[in-house]
């Protein structure tokens, strides 16, 4: 296998360019440009011209002989390196072409010189070097070939040279498809060919990785990627054949046609479609006189992978047997082992794999033995620059003993001196940093207060202008109550029923009134913390009996009112005269909203006896969803048209909490309204404010 790479790489390396018509045409071309040669032309068209001849006579000798002008002319002008690294790389190509390693080597080094003399990357590098590690891999030294090709991928790398990648992972893929590793293969092709596609200024090396990829594709059976990756070969054949038509290049479209249906044919195969298979080598057949050594050997590998899958033995073999494809490639002796077993002939079948592993097994002891001679080379070289260093650092020891003695004095005073300076700089500036740390603490410290001071005046303005505009509203509906009904009642034309009716109008909207003004300067109170609290032991029970007999005269008829107490007596601490408030009021929205059914009022205490629930249930008209989350807001009313201030629930949740328990309305109850307050059991609050 390895000298079929050999062939291709020669092969594909060869440029494209119109073919002479006959060797008279070549001939006269060349008579041709050495005439302008000799006509005293500038040092640019000198090149050019010399560049024009090294085309004409690409690998052969007298290529060698233009290029070795071309870069002795470049080599007059100091700015000129393109036109050198150009003529020493084409040397390198042609030298690892005729598999001449010594000269390869020689004009890689020189590009390397002059690269490193100018600081530049110059394309011609990783040419040069490629070419080095693809000929290790030729000659079956992948341990040497792999770390060349690495060491060049990670200088591409690390200086980000985009051809340089696309050189080095061409070099990785074909040295993993060498020892039969086509997944690692295709990561290197893929990122090559994305590089190159991105580049967009190389079709003909474009192909080259595409032929590449598709046979590491099919080795893997990755058919779906393979098949995308034929189609647009197939386009840029196509270009190709245009360009040769228009430009008169001479691309050989024949040989990449010919290696794309033996393409189709081996996936064919190991897709197991035979008629497909047939009729794609049936299309190459005609075509492949164009093809290398390279093409012809897949093409009757492939014909022998065919006659094995349609049960052909016989045929299979004779073509194995016949180009000798055992001598080429792995690949096909496990083939031929596979055919001989299916034809019976056990013996020949072990014979002939007894053979193939003894191979192996001689080139796997070269290898170990060429690994070992390298690793002791490299032991020797390591010695000799040991030794070598070792006698310069002597030298420089007895050297530097010399003024040792006198820098580590100077060094000394000046440390002393530097640390004197820095200690007396390093106080003071820790000095100013802690004085800025405590101003900008402070500073912080003030701008907090101050946006809390503002957000709390903003908060209490709005709530100002909130409370204004809704207690004037709620003053102002009794108040013209009364007016109004006072104004009538002096009226003679009155009946003493009416007056007594506007008595009536007027008194109530006088209770209204003093309720408002009452819950007012209780919310007011509890806000400002001058309700006083007294917390004491009392009785529950006693505090929720005053409480229903302050709520029975406002009971409708037809209306419940009961009391379920859970035990009874029930003491616990609190204030009795806040928590009987805040009963009356829960009693009293719920008489308010109550038609007919019941108001309960019960209580109970929990397991560990921590809290006390107190609930106040009704079969009222309930509450709107809308309205459940704002209902303990001020002046928030579920009618607004119905009596009230929208005071009492606000006030209510205000006691609980200074009381240290809680207030809510409990959803799940769909039947009127059910008020719930966790009041805490024996954990008494010492007058909260």
């Amino acid at each position: 296998m390895r000298n079929i790479y050999f062939v291709l790489s020669v092969y594909l390396m060869i440029p494209l360019f119109p073919l002479a018509g006959n060797t008279y045409t070549t001939q006269q071309r060349e008579d041709s440009l050495l005439s302008l040669l000799e006509s005293s032309p500038t040092v640019d068209e000198q090149i050019e011209l010399y560049k024009s001849l090294a085309t004409m006579y690409r690998q052969t000798p007298k290529e060698i002989v233009y290029l070795n002008k071309m870069a002795e002319v470049a080599s007059s002008t100091s700015e000129d390196h393109a036109s050198l690294y150009y003529a020493w790389a084409n040397l390198s190509r042609h030298y690892y072409n005729i598999q001449n390693r010594d000269s390869l080597i020689y004009w890689s080094n020189k590009i390397d010189s002059l690269a490193a003399d100018v600081d530049e990357i110059p394309d011609a590098l990783f040419d040069a070097r490629g070419f080095i590690c693809q000929m290790d891999l030729w000659d079956g030294n992948y341990e040497l070939a792999m770390n060349g090709a690495i060491s060049l991928y990670n200088y591409a790398r690390d200086t980000k040279n985009e051809y340089g990648l696309i050189c080095c992972n061409e070099n990785l893929g074909l040295i993993y498809q060498e020892i039969h590793r086509d997944s690692d293969a295709i990561v290197a092709y893929r990122e090559g060919l994305g590089l190159l596609q991105k580049r967009g200024d190389n079709p003909k090396f474009e192909m080259q990785y595409m032929g590449n990829l598709i046979e590491s594709y099919l080795r893997t059976n990755h058919f779906t990627e393979a098949k995308e990756l034929l189609a647009r070969y197939d386009e840029m054949i196509r270009d190709r054949e245009r360009e040769n038509k228009e430009q008169g290049t001479a691309f050989p479209v024949d040989r990449c046609r010919a290696l794309m249906y033996i393409f189709y044919a081996d996936m064919y195969v190991l897709k197991d479609k035979p008629k497909e298979a047939l009729e794609a080598l049936s299309k190459a057949t005609p075509i492949l006189e164009a093809g290398d050594d390279y093409t012809k050997f897949c093409y009757n590998f492939v014909f022998a992978k065919y006659y094995y899958l349609t049960g052909k033995y016989e045929k299979a073999l004779n073509i194995i047997d016949t180009n000798k494809l055992t001598e080429e490639d792995i690949r096909t002796t496990e083939l031929k082992v596979d055919i001989l077993e299916a034809l019976g002939r056990y013996k020949e079948a072990l014979a002939f794999g007894r053979k193939v592993v003894e191979h192996a097994q001689m080139l796997h002891d070269e290898a170990f033995n060429r690994q070992i001679n390298q690793l002791r080379t490299l032991h020797d070289l390591n010695n000799q620059e040991m030794q070598a260093y070792e006698l310069q650092l002597r030298e420089q020891q007895l050297h530097a003993q010399k003024l040792l003695v006198i820098i580590l004095l100077v060094i000394s005073i000046v440390l002393l001196v530097m640390l004197y300076i820095v200690h007396k700089f390093y106080r003071s500036a820790r000095h100013y940093q802690q004085e800025l740390m405590k101003d900008k603490d402070t500073l912080l410290e003030s701008e907090r207060q101050l946006r809390t001071a503002k957000e709390m005046a903003e908060h209490a303005n709005r709530m100002k202008s909130t409370f204004i505009a809704n207690i004037s509203h709620e003053i102002r509906t009794p108040l013209n109550a009364i007016v109004g009904f006072s104004e009538l009642i002096s009226d003679e034309s009155i009946s003493a029923g009416e007056k007594r009716e506007f008595f009536s109008i007027i008194n109530n909207n006088s209770y209204l009134l003093l309720n408002l003004i009452n819950d007012i300067l209780d919310l007011s109170r509890l806000e400002s913390g001058n309700m006083k609290f007294t917390i004491a032991k009392c009785d529950l029970s006693d505090c929720c009996r005053n409480a229903l007999a302050s709520v029975e005269h406002r009971v409708l008829p037809g209306v419940r009112l009961t009391y379920t107490p859970a035990e009874d007596p029930l003491h616990i601490q609190t204030d009795s005269i806040r928590l009987q408030q805040l009963l009356i009021n829960l009693l009293t929205n719920s008489c308010k909203f109550t038609k007919e059914g019941e108001i309960n009022l019960s209580y109970q205490t929990d397991e560990d006896k921590r809290y006390v629930r107190i609930s106040v249930t009704d079969t009222g008209c309930g509450i709107p969803e809308d309205k459940q989350k704002v209902i303990f807001e001020r002046f928030e009313k579920i009618d607004e048209y119905a009596q009230g201030t929208g005071l009492g629930l606000s006030i209510s949740q205000t006691i609980i909490e200074h009381l240290g328990g809680s207030i809510r309305l409990d959803p799940a109850y769909r039947h009127g309204a059910r008020f719930v307050v966790l009041h805490p059991y024996d954990h008494p609050l010492d007058n909260p404010s």
